[in-house]
């Protein structure tokens, strides 16, 4: 990644964060909830695939999201540590663990 491209990330980065504090807090918890369930969708769509090359093209789709959408994903999943959102953290652990039974 170029200075400039660093650069524009943080500063993507630091917009999206101060974005998602300036919401109240019921929104907040919205918004944050709203990604954790759209990576968990993400998630479940590449471990449902049960032919190698089928799930590493839907990983490689994944991470490509991820990348492309990473200044706006960031900041909900760090808020998502805070204690008020436990329970959707072992949420997305569990539906991930769920997967391997």
């Amino acid at each position: 990644m170029s200075t400039e491209e660093q650069t524009a990330f943080n500063q993507a980065l630091d917009h999206e964060t101060k974005k998602l504090m300036t919401l109240t807090p019921e929104t907040r918890e919205q918004h944050v909830i709203s990604i954790v369930d759209w990576l968990i969708v993400e998630i479940h769509m590449v471990k449902k695939q049960k032919n190698p090359a089928l799930q590493r093209e839907a990983l490689i789709k994944l991470f490509d999201k991820l990348n492309k959408g990473a200044p706006k994903i960031i900041p909900p999943i760090m808020y998502m540590f805070k204690p008020e959102f436990q329970l959707q953290f072992i949420r997305i652990l569990q539906s991930m663990s769920n997967e391997k039974n």
